[in-house]
Protein backbone atom coordinates (compact mmCIF):
# COMPACT_ATOMS: atom_id res chain seq x y z
CA UNK A 1 0.00 0.00 0.00
CA UNK A 2 1.17 3.59 -0.56
CA UNK A 3 1.24 4.30 3.19
CA UNK A 4 3.91 1.65 3.70
CA UNK A 5 6.17 2.62 0.80
CA UNK A 6 9.61 3.60 1.99
CA UNK A 7 9.42 1.69 5.27
CA UNK A 8 12.22 -0.75 6.02
CA UNK A 9 11.13 -4.38 6.21
CA UNK A 10 10.95 -5.50 9.83
CA UNK A 11 12.62 -8.86 10.37
CA UNK A 12 10.91 -11.61 12.36
CA UNK A 13 11.73 -11.65 16.03
CA UNK A 14 12.35 -14.55 18.39
CA UNK A 15 11.18 -13.66 21.88
CA UNK A 16 12.52 -16.35 24.21
CA UNK A 17 10.57 -16.36 27.46
CA UNK A 18 10.19 -17.93 30.84
CA UNK A 19 6.64 -18.36 32.09
CA UNK A 20 5.24 -19.15 35.51
CA UNK A 21 1.60 -20.15 35.80
CA UNK A 22 -0.33 -20.87 38.97
CA UNK A 23 -3.83 -22.30 39.20
CA UNK A 24 -5.98 -21.89 42.28
CA UNK A 25 -9.42 -23.46 41.91
CA UNK A 26 -10.81 -21.91 38.70
CA UNK A 27 -8.34 -18.98 38.65
CA UNK A 28 -5.19 -19.05 36.54
CA UNK A 29 -2.43 -16.48 37.10
CA UNK A 30 0.50 -16.08 34.74
CA UNK A 31 3.77 -14.17 34.70
CA UNK A 32 5.99 -14.19 31.63
CA UNK A 33 9.23 -12.44 30.78
CA UNK A 34 11.21 -12.65 27.57
CA UNK A 35 13.82 -11.03 25.37
CA UNK A 36 14.23 -11.05 21.59
CA UNK A 37 17.46 -12.61 20.41
CA UNK A 38 17.26 -11.89 16.66
CA UNK A 39 16.17 -8.39 15.70
CA UNK A 40 15.21 -5.66 18.16
CA UNK A 41 16.73 -7.22 21.35
CA UNK A 42 13.79 -5.79 23.34
CA UNK A 43 12.10 -7.06 26.49
CA UNK A 44 8.49 -8.25 26.75
CA UNK A 45 6.82 -8.87 30.13
CA UNK A 46 3.25 -10.11 30.57
CA UNK A 47 0.94 -10.49 33.56
CA UNK A 48 -2.21 -12.51 32.85
CA UNK A 49 -5.33 -13.76 34.55
CA UNK A 50 -7.91 -16.29 33.35
CA UNK A 51 -11.09 -17.55 34.93
CA UNK A 52 -12.07 -21.11 33.95
CA UNK A 53 -15.79 -21.59 33.54
CA UNK A 54 -16.66 -25.23 32.69
CA UNK A 55 -19.94 -25.43 30.80
CA UNK A 56 -21.28 -28.74 29.47
CA UNK A 57 -18.45 -30.20 27.38
CA UNK A 58 -16.64 -26.85 27.00
CA UNK A 59 -13.91 -25.21 29.03
CA UNK A 60 -14.50 -21.47 28.70
CA UNK A 61 -11.80 -19.03 29.80
CA UNK A 62 -12.35 -15.34 30.49
CA UNK A 63 -8.94 -13.75 29.89
CA UNK A 64 -7.20 -10.50 30.75
CA UNK A 65 -3.54 -9.60 30.28
CA UNK A 66 -1.26 -6.61 30.61
CA UNK A 67 1.87 -6.63 28.46
CA UNK A 68 4.86 -4.31 28.87
CA UNK A 69 7.09 -3.87 25.81
CA UNK A 70 10.40 -2.05 26.12
CA UNK A 71 11.16 0.97 23.96
CA UNK A 72 13.28 -1.25 21.68
CA UNK A 73 10.22 -3.38 20.84
CA UNK A 74 7.82 -0.46 20.36
CA UNK A 75 10.36 1.52 18.30
CA UNK A 76 11.14 -1.50 16.10
CA UNK A 77 7.52 -2.09 15.08
CA UNK A 78 5.89 1.33 15.50
CA UNK A 79 8.76 3.79 15.17
CA UNK A 80 9.69 5.76 12.06
CA UNK A 81 13.40 6.36 11.41
CA UNK A 82 14.81 9.45 9.71
CA UNK A 83 15.33 7.41 6.53
CA UNK A 84 11.67 6.28 6.58
CA UNK A 85 10.15 9.68 7.33
CA UNK A 86 8.38 11.87 4.79
CA UNK A 87 5.91 14.76 4.96
CA UNK A 88 2.91 12.54 5.75
CA UNK A 89 4.93 10.16 7.96
CA UNK A 90 7.09 12.11 10.44
CA UNK A 91 10.03 10.81 12.42
CA UNK A 92 8.76 8.93 15.49
CA UNK A 93 10.83 7.50 18.36
CA UNK A 94 8.47 5.98 20.96
CA UNK A 95 9.21 4.89 24.49
CA UNK A 96 8.09 1.70 26.21
CA UNK A 97 4.43 0.79 25.92
CA UNK A 98 1.61 -1.19 27.50
CA UNK A 99 -0.94 -3.42 25.80
CA UNK A 100 -4.13 -4.63 27.46
CA UNK A 101 -5.86 -7.79 26.24
CA UNK A 102 -9.42 -8.83 27.05
CA UNK A 103 -10.83 -12.02 25.58
CA UNK A 104 -12.80 -15.23 25.76
CA UNK A 105 -11.46 -18.65 24.80
CA UNK A 106 -13.13 -22.03 24.58
CA UNK A 107 -11.76 -25.56 24.32
CA UNK A 108 -13.89 -28.43 23.06
CA UNK A 109 -12.66 -32.06 23.02
CA UNK A 110 -12.95 -33.72 19.61
CA UNK A 111 -11.35 -37.04 20.54
CA UNK A 112 -9.05 -38.41 23.24
CA UNK A 113 -5.99 -36.46 22.02
CA UNK A 114 -7.61 -33.80 19.79
CA UNK A 115 -9.36 -30.60 20.72
CA UNK A 116 -10.89 -27.57 19.03
CA UNK A 117 -9.76 -24.19 20.40
CA UNK A 118 -11.39 -20.86 19.65
CA UNK A 119 -10.70 -17.35 20.93
CA UNK A 120 -11.98 -13.85 20.39
CA UNK A 121 -10.53 -10.75 21.96
CA UNK A 122 -9.52 -7.16 21.77
CA UNK A 123 -6.12 -5.53 22.33
CA UNK A 124 -5.93 -1.96 23.59
CA UNK A 125 -2.76 0.10 23.22
CA UNK A 126 -1.10 2.82 25.30
CA UNK A 127 -0.32 6.21 23.80
CA UNK A 128 3.21 5.16 22.73
CA UNK A 129 1.62 2.94 20.07
CA UNK A 130 -1.28 5.23 19.20
CA UNK A 131 0.95 8.26 18.56
CA UNK A 132 2.83 6.39 15.82
CA UNK A 133 2.12 7.64 12.30
CA UNK A 134 1.91 3.96 11.31
CA UNK A 135 -1.18 3.32 13.48
CA UNK A 136 -4.68 3.95 12.13
CA UNK A 137 -6.85 2.21 14.76
CA UNK A 138 -7.08 2.58 18.53
CA UNK A 139 -7.67 -1.13 19.12
CA UNK A 140 -7.10 -4.49 17.51
CA UNK A 141 -9.75 -7.20 17.32
CA UNK A 142 -8.72 -10.82 16.96
CA UNK A 143 -10.26 -14.22 16.37
CA UNK A 144 -8.49 -17.59 16.34
CA UNK A 145 -9.79 -21.06 15.54
CA UNK A 146 -7.48 -24.08 15.64
CA UNK A 147 -7.39 -27.83 16.01
CA UNK A 148 -4.80 -29.01 18.52
CA UNK A 149 -3.22 -32.40 19.23
CA UNK A 150 -2.40 -32.95 22.92
CA UNK A 151 0.56 -35.24 23.64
Amino acid sequence: TPQLQGLAIRDADSVNSLRYQYQWQQHLFGLESGVDLLSHKGIVNRLSYSYLWPWRNLDIYLNAALTFESSKVVAYYYGVSAAESRTDRPLYRPGAGLKTHLGVSAIYPLAEDWQLDGSIGVNLFSQQYLDSPLVTRRQESMAILMVRYVF
